[in-house]
């Protein structure tokens, strides 16, 4: 079993029309649990959440963002209502 967080202020770039840059601060949670099997295959479950708030207070429409870290990273995210989904790739 693994817990990881990382946490940090950013830009979130909007994919979407909107097109807006918005400077937030972050909170990336990451839980990764391997369960072995007898026989099989092990069997590896990940949850990732986020907290992500815009700085300046401006409020965060749901849509595809990208969040570019400090470190050069970037995720790519996807909003709906107060849920934040970390995208694969």
């Amino acid at each position: 079993m693994k817990n990881e967080s990382c946490r940090g202020r950013a830009q979130l770039l909007d994919v979407g029309p909107a097109a807006g840059v918005y400077e937030v601060d972050y909170t990336i949670y990451s839980f990764v649990q391997r369960y072995k099997q007898v026989g099989g295959l092990p069997i590896v479950r990940e949850v990732f959440s986020a907290d992500i708030r815009s700085v300046s207070g401006y409020l965060l429409r749901n849509g595809l963002y990208e969040l570019k870290r400090d470190s050069g990273e970037i995720c790519k995210l996807r909003k709906t209502g107060a849920v934040w989904e970390l995208l694969a790739g």
